[in-house]
């Protein structure tokens, strides 16, 4: 179920899941920053976000 963004970011910062999709604002964020790693998703993989 999608709830948000910033929902997923909390499941992820909290270690509730073990990988999360999430918007680079948020990976790069200072507190996001220090919990893990983030890997961009090619854009050749997905429409753009308008």
């Amino acid at each position: 179920m999608r709830k948000s963004i910033s929902q997923t970011a909390s499941y992820v910062y909290s270690g509730s899941v073990d990988v999360g999709i999430i918007t680079l604002s948020f990976a790069l964020s200072p507190t996001m920053k220090e919990k893990g790693k983030y890997w961009l998703i090619p854009q050749e993989r997905h429409r753009p976000i308008v």
